[in-house]
């Protein structure tokens, strides 16, 4: 009986919305609001991701939950309907209910009408579904707090726009209430109870794609108080204030007010997530619990925090705790983890100077004064008397990999060496190149230099793993035989051939006669002598003008996609600049036999110039490509397999040892400028050495996350359609409808009752 009740004063409350122009003014504001700040957000990025949008979406949410939940109550109280719906056989919270679930249903609509915004970008880039899934899962609890603030504010008042002003207040102060500019000027303790009773904080990691029990938790708490207190103020218009039901029901709302406090100030002990990430981001990977559960001794990890934590640096402070109770009941009882608080202890404030992990100051604004405060939040690892450290961790983001590379290089007893092959051109003696790409190789592996022999030539005998970035001299018959030989024993190698020496002051290039690119063809690969350009996959790059510097595309640098995700990691996407393209051609003969693997391709739009004397982006030669020239390039490619020993023509193939190379027609690809810009570069090229190396565990941790989700338009029209389909698009089939119904009502109005006879 009571679910038929609610559902007639949800449906009358919901027809009520589109029964008159308001609702649909709402719905089109809403909607083209919302898509304007998104698109206008995420032009320069070009994410292929939603984060944006719902970071706007609880500031939009604010306004207009409180514009549409304004009328629900106060209008009934205005008009005098309040207390004729309450003498008949309705409860009181049955009409609450019904309210609610009829402003939740108008709301959840708007919402639902932003679907257009995702199911739109997934022709033009590959979206986290999951993460998704769980954004829209996080804004309907928002909302549904949202609601009941609002229905909350309607039955205090008759006046429509005083409820609209009291719901947004009250929102708004709760949405504030975890922002720096406000806790700065609160004791720390206050400080991090109002941090955790915002909604921001709550939905921000709901908006990551995490559902957390806290979160769940604190939005029904949220809920129930605000409904509670709605049917507190309905119930004394009705029963006297000293009845004993009343009291009853005071004390109720005043529960629920302090189990909302509870959640919030006891939250970050409460477990339980669900990761619905496409990736699992926030959940250990099963490369870390197997690298875990297969120690053969404990690693002790000293957690270094301090007990009373800036307001600004607790959130992290929290996340790690989770992080490292999570790497805790995965490790099958082979990690230990030990809590330490050198900012109450001096005994642990030695032993954090012992482990490398210095204090840091933190700006830490309470009671409305600017205070440096001293701080720690690191790790030491500490297995076999030896020792690594994280002196300071800054985000969670990345902290997988980085625990897990320190304890994969505490635990293995010997690393595997990789040499460079440093042939380059006016090298600086100074500066060591591709230090970043050194700096992450170092986690696990030896870094050393090729040794050369008097004559000049590379000793490749000791070398287990090389690298053989932009070589640029001349290779003599002893540098190939080397090479061979290096290979006949089963060599690793990964090759980054510059076909083409680019001239970046003028944007030209010259021919590379001395790239290894010829020595690489009794392999079934060959570098070819161009620069690829991709008219629909590239990067937006600042050039100088003479009316200043503008943001143009670059075609010259091609966005290209992995094409064999295992050996990358699962790093989805790569920027090449000035790259050269790769032929592949089958060899099987009596002394060597390949097989080849693709690993990057551009899209099917690319071609190629094979005289790149002019590289600008206004380069004729990107004004006059055929279409019979557009097609997928291979940029990237592996290659297994094994051979004779040089100089012998046949041999039993099976009984060689098996070789592993990676070729790519560009070296930049592991420049430092670069990487700095594309750090998914780094962990692909890391990536690609564990599979030479056949160390597969760290691929998968690795690459979690690295891999950035880009938007590929074929044209700046696709863009511009898929912008304004959204932004004006969807409003205007908002309008239509709305004009269609209110019309059909008019014209129902006016229409003559007749009586059949």
């Amino acid at each position: 009986m009571s679910l038929n009740l609610i559902l007639q004063i949800a449906k009358k409350d919901l027809k009520g919305y589109f029964d008159q122009p308001t609702g649909y003014i709402l719905l089109v504001i809403f909607c083209s609001s919302l898509s304007f700040s998104f698109f206008g957000t995420i032009q320069t990025t070009q994410e292929a991701s939603l984060r944006a949008m719902f970071t706007i979406l609880p500031w939009v949410l604010a306004i207009f939950i409180s514009a549409a939940s304004m009328r629900l109550i106060s209008e009934e109280l205005r008009d005098g309907t309040l207390e004729i719906l309450l003498t008949q056989p309705i409860k009181s919270w049955v009409v609450i209910v019904g309210k609610f679930f009829a402003a939740f249903s108008f709301v959840s609509i708007a919402i639902l009408l932003t679907a257009t915004i995702p199911i739109s970008l997934q022709f033009f880039g590959d979206l986290d579904e999951g993460a998704i899934f769980a954004q829209y899962l996080g804004t309907l609890f928002l909302t549904s707090s949202f609601i009941a603030i609002g229905l909350f504010a309607s039955s205090l008042t008759r006046n429509q726009i005083v409820s609209f002003i009291i719901s947004l207040v009250v929102i708004s102060a709760l949405m504030v209430s975890g922002l720096p500019f406000v806790t700065y000027a609160m004791p720390t303790d206050i400080a991090l109870l109002l941090q955790t009773l915002s909604p921001l904080i709550h939905f921000a990691g709901i908006s990551r794609g995490i559902i957390e029990l806290r979160d769940i938790l604190y939005f029904t708490a949220l809920i129930l108080t605000f409904l509670s207190a709605s049917y507190l103020v309905i119930k004394s218009k009705i029963v006297s204030s000293k009845s004993r039901s009343y009291q009853i029901l005071q004390i109720s709302v005043a529960v629920f007010v302090f189990l909302i406090i509870l959640v919030g100030w006891f939250g970050n002990s409460i477990r339980g997530k669900i990761d619905l990430t496409e990736n699992q981001l926030y959940t250990l990977s099963p490369a870390s619990v197997r690298l875990l559960s297969e120690l053969d001794d404990v690693v002790t990890i000293n957690y270094f925090s301090s007990k009373e934590p800036s307001a600004q640096n607790a959130i992290v402070s929290r996340d790690v705790n989770d992080f490292l109770d999570g790497v805790v009941a995965s490790s099958n009882g082979n990690v230990k983890i030990i809590k330490r608080y050198p900012d109450v202890n001096d005994d642990e404030r030695v032993i954090a100077n012992n482990f490398f992990i210095p204090p840091v100051q933190f700006s830490d604004m309470s009671e409305g004064e600017l205070k440096v405060k001293i701080g720690w939040l690191g790790l030491a690892l500490t297995y076999s008397n030896n020792l690594e450290y994280i002196p300071l961790i800054q985000t969670v983001d990345g902290l997988e990999y980085q625990l897990m590379s320190k304890i994969y290089k505490l635990t293995k007893k010997e690393r595997t060496k990789v040499s460079f092959l440093l042939r380059m051109q006016d090298p600086n003696p100074t500066v060591a190149p591709f230090r970043n790409f050194r700096l992450a190789l170092t986690e696990i592996y030896r870094i050393r230099e090729v040794p050369e022999n008097q004559a000049g030539v590379p000793d490749l005998s000791d070398v287990e793993m090389l690298v053989v970035p932009g070589h640029a001299q001349f290779v003599s018959n002893e540098m190939r035989f080397a090479l061979d030989e290096y290979f006949a024993n089963g060599g690793k190698a990964l090759f980054l051939i510059d076909s083409v020496s680019i001239e970046t002051s003028s944007l030209s290039g010259l021919p590379n006669y001395f790239s290894l690119s010829e020595y690489l063809t009794k392999y079934g690969v060959t570098v070819e002598d161009n620069i690829v350009f991709d008219p629909k996959a590239n990067e937006i790059l600042p050039f100088p003008t003479q009316q200043g510097t503008v943001s143009l595309p670059y075609q010259y640098w091609p966005r290209v996609n992995s094409v064999e995700t295992k050996i990358s990691g699962g790093i989805t996407t790569a920027v090449l600049p000035w790259a050269s393209s790769i032929s592949t051609n089958n060899v099987n003969s009596n002394n060597i036999k390949v097989e080849h693997i693709e690993l990057l391709k551009t899209t099917d739009n690319a071609a190629v110039d094979s005289m790149y004397v002019d590289l600008s982006p206004n380069s004729d030669r990107l004004k006059t490509v055929s279409d019979i020239e557009r097609s997928e390039r291979l940029m990237a490619v592996a290659i297994s397999g094994k051979r004779c020993p040089p100089g012998v023509d046949s041999c039993d193939l099976d009984s060689q040892n098996q070789f592993r190379m990676i070729v790519i027609g560009d070296s930049q690809l592991i420049d430092d400028g670069i990487i700095q810009n594309y750090p998914q570069h780094l962990a692909l090229s890391v990536n690609w050495l564990d599979w030479l190396g056949q160390k597969d565990s760290l691929v998968s941790i690795r690459s979690k996350g690295a891999s950035i989700r880009k938007l590929l338009y074929e044209s700046k029209s696709e863009e511009q359609l898929t912008k304004y389909s959204n932004i004006i698009g969807v409003p205007a089939i908002i309008i239509i409808i709305g004009l269609i119904r209110l019309i059909y009502r008019r014209i129902s109005t006016q229409r003559t009752y007749k009586r059949d006879d």
